[in-house]
């Protein structure tokens, strides 16, 4: 009879520890971000709900392992609806830069007479804040810009280079198109009538002989 604590995690790294120790003892339930998994290492969770769809089956294969490493039962709900599908695919569509953005950018930042942060770069080149954040991301990964632990933005000397851009929009159009092929993996999992773990097995191209493992919700309800 002892109530349920909700904890939504949306607090400062002092205090997110603390609620995943508290997950030891007191707390019950966790709503949290997908970003939260990774730091929890507590063998007797019994249930992982997926709310939405994770971004692939990589990281719904490391979510839902959280549960049940004391090897006892543990459930994995994955909740989906065609719409949520539409909704990554539209929120990714608005994220990708043209050649034109990212040499803009460049243009601004090696004007620029000291370092600046995002809303600097926002006032000069006229791309959404989303597009700003991957071009940024870009830059650093190409070593053209580095970010300081205050979010300020540094070019680094001599390697801003706007002639760079096809290239840079070139490399995140491929990276973007691997990405995509992702949510297309959940969704084929979340649809189809196969042995769950025999997709996973075969997505990671682990050598198997199973076709029904008589646990999923498939072998259960065929």
């Amino acid at each position: 009879n002892k109530p349920i604590e909700l904890v939504v995690i949306d607090l400062p790294a002092s205090e997110r520890h603390r609620q995943q120790e508290g997950m030891r003892g007191d707390i019950r339930v966790m709503v949290a971000t997908n970003a939260f998994g990774p730091g929890i290492d507590k063998p007797d969770i019994r249930f992982v709900l997926h709310y939405q769809l994770p971004p692939g089956l990589n990281a719904y294969y490391q979510e839902a392992g959280r549960a049940g490493r004391d090897g006892v039962t543990a459930r994995c709900t994955l909740i989906y609806q065609h719409s949520d599908q539409r909704l990554r695919q539209f929120l990714q569509a608005g994220r990708d830069p043209s050649a034109d953005d990212i040499a803009a950018c460049i243009e601004a930042l090696a004007a620029a007479q000291s370092a600046v942060v995002l809303a600097d770069l926002l006032n000069a080149v006229p791309v959404t804040r989303t597009k700003a954040k991957v071009i940024v991301e870009l830059l650093k990964d190409a070593a053209m810009l580095r970010q300081t632990r205050d979010r300020r933005l540094i070019g680094i000397a001599g390697r801003l280079d706007r002639d760079a851009a096809p290239q840079l929009c070139a490399t995140y159009r491929e990276r973007a198109q691997r990405d995509r092929a992702e949510p297309e993996r959940i969704a084929f999992y979340a649809r189809t009538g196969f042995c769950r773990w025999k997709v996973l097995l075969e997505h990671f191209d682990d050598p198997h002989e199973l076709d029904r493992c008589g646990h999923c919700d498939n072998c259960l309800l065929p």
